[in-house]
């Protein structure tokens, strides 16, 4: 086990950093949709809506 964590030392951390990148950016996403910021989206007014407010996004029928 030890031989193998040796020879993909590197490939081991760069794995680990990429895969903290990506948590991270799934995290921040989350937080900004649960906070309801929309700001940046293209379609903002289609889908961050009011509280309780449930109307047909523009796409659908």
């Amino acid at each position: 086990m030890l031989h193998f964590v040796a020879e993909n030392l590197a490939t081991l951390v760069i794995g680990l950093l990429l895969l903290a990148v990506v948590v991270s950016a799934v995290l921040s996403l989350l937080r900004r949709r649960r906070r309801g910021g929309c700001s940046g989206c293209p379609l903002s007014s289609a889908c961050c809506r009011g509280k309780g407010e449930k109307e047909a996004a523009p796409w659908e029928p």
